[in-house]
């Protein structure tokens, strides 16, 4: 293998994730009959570049076609002028030029973007970078030049030809890749932190990120990569941060490796930042994180089947799609580097050098597939952005690939829901874990939402050869929710005392962490139910201890009320469920109007919708009808 120019490999250690689904910021509205006459229902995908390119196009022909069917018409010369129509013509012809040079500046992102980035091609790729935004620029100028005409002439303001949906999200795009160019394009180094995640073993943003990497980048030249065990800094860290109470029996502080305890990821990415900087192997040489990657293992699993099989000979291994996470685990948790003063994660850093390779090298066809994982599997939460820049970050928000939990707006009118499991000393069982999730809920006449959640959980790693996969699932789970509820029943739970390693925090010297303080300080326990509750991000959160021994099915029985929602013939409703990373679950939910109304989308009183596996978010929204 040839190495890569100007690129340092100092692989430590990787662990890497396993397989998810894909899904952006949706809106789906489902029915079970269609009416003769009645409308289908929308379904609303978040507008990416590629749908508004062809709206613009689109837009452009049939915009010009009007107005010179009005024009020959009206016979009016004076609006027909040389200038005006010149015009017209001249900016039509700025739209296309730019739409070519868009598709050509996406082309040469996809076939050469890796390629650039890791053979010192930086400077040609912030080039490409800067045309594009260019381009989009022209385009954003462009359709409110035809917006103005859609105007003029008439088009229904729900058409899709709308004016106020085309720039909207050109120029939003436009300046998130401003934002994109200026961090790249400096002299300054840019450190960015990569975390593998196992989910495998679950936790709230991810999952386990047992290792993690230092990416080093110089004006969009990738120039280092230095992978390392997530234990590694922690046993270099001074600071001593009292831990989550539910890691209290298991550690007696609070380190990166834990750092991924939020479900909103921006928020577990800033604090696996902040504990990693205090750590003395950044500290003492002045190094600050610019921001954090998250990477699943299933993103690596996909890698292989688009690349092939990957000989490791060093470990006389072969490594594919199908055996890639049990054979890497075998060998960290009982392989030969399983002794004391040796790195057991050792295959990983032996085989990433390969992989990258590997990637860099593919034809035209599987770069195509390469695009259209790295899509897939952005929009599905497998991979996550952080930026500690504002306008960076904001970009990523806007792009919906940060992890970030939705904000539930002031007036809103609907319900919320989102189920997370946190695997504490429960093996690596969650990749053998069944979930489904059942959601009832029923609108009373009074506007209050009743729910029955139904979470039900099977432990299929039984006959498993390794004992890290037939280990009991020991799962704190936590059901987030609006934050007015009220829980009403709680069954099911797997009873659990913690009982902290460290007995007086104060008296040893700890401190407390302001973010998980403010949430662990609204923690109530909720005896009479078996529960505990909390808030966070701006939910309630009601929690416990659901635990599996292997082979056992269980289900979590939770009754709550939320709301009240107006009720009004037309009002809209919106139901939101947040899916957390990593995790792969079936869906019901059953939704019933209050007494006297109907859904529209459904023509009846009962709503329902069914997934085997959930999008990253759903999102559906409804329309009440009062019944005549």
């Amino acid at each position: 293998m040839n190495p890569k120019r100007n690129i340092d490999f100092v692989l430590h250690d990787v662990r890497l994730p396993r397989r998810v689904k894909a899904g952006r910021l949706r809106k789906v509205l489902a029915q079970k009959e269609k009416k003769p006459g009645e409308k289908k229902p929308r379904q609303t995908l978040r507008r990416l570049a590629p749908v508004g390119l062809a709206l613009l196009v689109l837009a452009g022909s049939a915009g010009l076609g009007v107005y010179l069917r009005d024009f020959r018409a009206r016979g009016d010369t004076e609006t027909a002028s040389t200038n005006g129509l010149s015009g017209i013509f001249g900016d039509i012809s700025n739209l296309f030029r730019a739409i070519g040079g868009l598709r050509s500046n996406l082309s040469d992102l996809k076939s050469r973007g890796l390629g650039l980035a890791f053979n010192g091609g930086g400077e040609e790729l912030i080039g490409i970078l800067k045309s594009l935004q260019s381009n989009l620029e022209t385009l954003n100028s462009s359709s409110g030049f035809l917006g103005n005409w859609l105007t003029q002439f008439a088009v229904p303001q729900n058409n899709v030809f709308a004016s106020n949906q085309i720039p909207t999200d050109l120029g939003a795009l436009g300046e998130g890749l401003g934002s994109l160019i200026r961090f790249l394009d400096t002299p300054d180094e840019r450190h960015l932190v990569l975390i593998f995640e196992n989910p495998s073993e679950i936790r709230p943003a991810g999952g386990f990120a047992g290792s993690y990497g230092e990416l080093v980048l110089e004006r969009a030249n990738v120039k280092k990569i230095e992978v390392n065990d997530i234990y590694y800094p922690d046993r270099f860290l001074d600071l001593k941060v009292v831990p989550p109470i539910q890691l209290q029996a298991l550690t007696p502080d609070w380190g990166a490796r834990d750092a991924n305890w939020f479900f909103d990821f921006p928020t577990s990415a800033n604090k696996l930042v902040e504990l990693l900087e205090a750590s003395d192997v950044y500290a003492d040489r002045g190094i600050k994180f610019d921001g954090v990657v998250a990477v699943n293992v299933r993103v690596v699993e996909d890698l292989l089947e688009i690349t092939g099989p990957i000989e490791v000979k060093e470990y006389n291994l072969t490594l594919t799609k199908d055996n890639f996470l049990r054979e890497v685990q075998r060998e960290v948790e009982s392989g030969r580097d399983k002794v004391p003063g040796q790195n057991p994660k050792r295959i990983l850093s032996v085989m990433t050098p390969i992989l990258i390779e590997r990637i860099n090298n593919l034809d035209e066809d599987r770069q195509n597939k390469l695009f259209s994982l790295i899509f897939t599997r952005t929009a599905n939460k497998d991979i996550k952005f952080y930026f500690k820049d504002p306008a960076l970050e904001g970009f990523v928000d806007k792009l919906g690939i940060g992890g970030r939990i939705f904000e539930i707006p002031q007036d809103f009118a609907g319900d919320y829901l989102a189920v997370v499991n946190t695997n504490v000393a429960g093996g690596k069982t969650d990749i053998f874990i069944n979930q489904t999730i059942r959601l009832d809920s029923k609108i009373e006449s009074d506007g209050r939402i009743e729910n029955r959640l139904t979470i039900t959980r099977e432990h299929k790693g039984a006959n498993e050869p390794e004992v890290w996969y037939r280990a009991s699932n020991q799962d704190f789970v936590k059901i987030f929710i609006r934050p007015e509820s009220e829980l009403e029943i709680f069954e099911g739970e797997t009873p659990k005392e913690i009982k902290p390693i460290i007995g007086d925090y104060g008296a040893a010297g700890y401190t407390i962490d302001p973010i998980l303080s403010g949430i662990e300080g609204t923690r109530e326990i909720l005896a009479n139910l078996g529960a505990e509750s909390y808030l966070e991000s701006g939910k309630k959160v009601f929690a416990s201890w659901f635990n599996l021994d292997s082979g056992e099915k269980k289900s979590l029985a939770v009754g709550y009320r939320s709301g009240p929602v107006p009720l009004r013939s037309g009002g809209k409703y919106a139901f939101v469920l947040d899916k957390q990373s990593g995790s792969e679950t079936g869906f019901l939910y059953n939704l019933t109007a209050p007494p006297g109304f109907h859904w529209r989308e459904s023509g009846q009183n009962l709503f329902r919708y069914e997934a085997d596996k959930l999008p990253s978010r759903l999102f559906i929204e409804l329309t009440l009808i009062k019944d005549e």
